[in-house]
């Protein structure tokens, strides 16, 4: 199977993005969503997968990864900066 560009490829997530009903839309304000080729062993580890796992080529499609900071006391979770990872290859395959 031929793979798409990594550009087409974002311009479908894009447009994705811009479709999303605004029920959900409203909670993306503060968030950025970056495609990216495939995860790396790291962000596997991270995620717990295992050796086996990993070996196996097991995907991660896409992940949630909130910005690592200390909030203020009162301050809401969906006032910082976050951002979504889509993985083209594994949703490719």
């Amino acid at each position: 199977m031929k793979r798409m560009s990594m550009k087409k490829f974002a311009r479908i997530v894009r447009s994705v993005m811009e479709t999303l009903p605004a029920e959900i839309a409203q909670y993306l304000d503060n968030v950025v969503v970056d495609v990216e080729e495939e995860p790396d062993e790291k962000t596997l580890r991270q995620m717990d997968f295992t050796d086996e796992e990993i070996a196996a080529g097991e995907p991660l499609y896409g992940l949630f990864a909130p910005l690592d900071v200390a909030m203020p006391e009162g301050s809401d979770f969906m006032d910082y900066p976050h951002r979504i990872f889509i993985y083209k290859r594994p949703l490719e395959e």
